[in-house]
């Protein structure tokens, strides 16, 4: 299980220790030395009863307790989509006068389609697109740091770019390949309206959701077991057929809780209008974008996060990884 063992040794970017030398020094099992200085007892992984909510209400906790490595580090990959998206809406909401009277669709959380032009519907489809991208990198960002995390090691904002960015081109590549369908999907988005947006969620987000399932393990596998690009999305597509029922319901779940937390952020100045104890008269439109991009910042390392603690799921339960760490770690298999 070479495989296993290259990802039982990704902490070895770091400069920690990987013996125990000296009292409190970190070990590779993830522990601390005792007071006396002996080697503790192992930080075991420890399975799910089940899978896709324990993987979703888990990444939750661990975004709660771990906001700045989590988040903040993930703010800086997703900077140019917000970029993207907050101009995307200041150009379409200039003309903004009141929330009164109007409801969102989709496209126009993002760049008001019943106000926009051929400028917001470009900018909105790279918007689209380098959200996409941007969502996966941040998979990869976050993957070293919850595996830390499961190993029992220190989460730094430094490790987990460390270990990702000599894997970007990896990253950029499986992208390209594994989401080339990406692109169309967001023009046809893009030059939809909102009347016809129902009948498209409903034919073609069976397809999309397939095809995701099949790739939703791609850049934690690249990043936790450095896969080449190739390598990555055999692999992803390896445990996509093992364990389809599981991935695919966890990307329906995924899907509703990203729009929900998204939304939520973003309805939040129009419910505080309604109560009519703010008013934010010429700027609803600033408030809103701003809003929406803040729910995206907080929605995309969440499902980041229990993107890579389903695949770590998936692992245990169809190769016995658990086990197998538990093995090297008793018997000193590991180099």
């Amino acid at each position: 299980m070479a495989v296993v063992s290259a990802w039982a040794g990704i902490e070895s970017g770091s400069n920690e220790p990987r013996t125990v030398a000296a009292r409190g020094a970190i070990d590779p099992t993830g522990a601390t030395a005792g007071a006396n200085g002996t080697a503790p007892t192992p930080r075991r992984m420890r399975r799910q009863q089940r899978p896709i909510i324990g993987s979703l209400d888990a990444a939750g906790a661990v975004v709660q307790r771990n906001m700045r490595e989590i988040v903040v580090g993930s703010a800086w990959i997703l900077v140019p989509s917000v970029a993207l998206n907050l101009i995307a809406t200041t150009l379409a909401f200039d003309r903004f006068r009141t929330f009164r009277g109007s409801s969102i669709s989709v496209p126009e959380l993002f760049g008001g389609r019943k106000a926009a032009s051929s400028v917001e519907d470009l900018l909105w489809y790279l918007g689209l697109v380098v959200t996409s991208l941007t969502a996966c990198l941040v998979g990869g960002y976050v993957a070293t740091l919850v595996v830390r995390r499961q190993l029992g090691l220190p989460m730094r904002i430094r490790n987990g770019y460390r270990a990702m960015l000599p894997r970007l081109p990896a990253l950029l590549v499986a992208w390209l390949i594994g989401h080339a369908w990406f692109p169309f999907v967001a023009l046809i988005l893009a030059k939809a309206d909102s009347d016809i947006l129902p009948v498209l969620i409903v034919f073609g987000g069976p397809v999309v959701l397939v095809l995701a399932t099949m790739t939703v393990c791609a850049a934690p596998a690249i990043v936790v077991e450095r896969l080449g690009p190739i390598a990555g999305l055999r692999r992803a597509w390896r445990l996509g057929k093992a364990n389809f029922s599981v991935l695919f319901g966890f990307v329906v779940g995924s899907v509703a809780i990203g729009v929900l937390v998204q939304y939520g952020i973003a309805y939040l100045p129009r419910l505080l209008q309604g109560t009519q104890l703010v008013t934010f008269g010429r700027f609803g439109w600033l408030i809103e974008g701003v809003a929406g991009q803040l729910g995206r910042l907080m929605s995309t390392p969440l499902i980041a996060v229990a993107t890579v603690l389903v695949y770590l799921e998936v692992r245990m339960t169809t190769e016995g990884m658990d086990l197998t760490l538990d093995a090297d770690r008793a018997f000193g298999a590991r180099t």
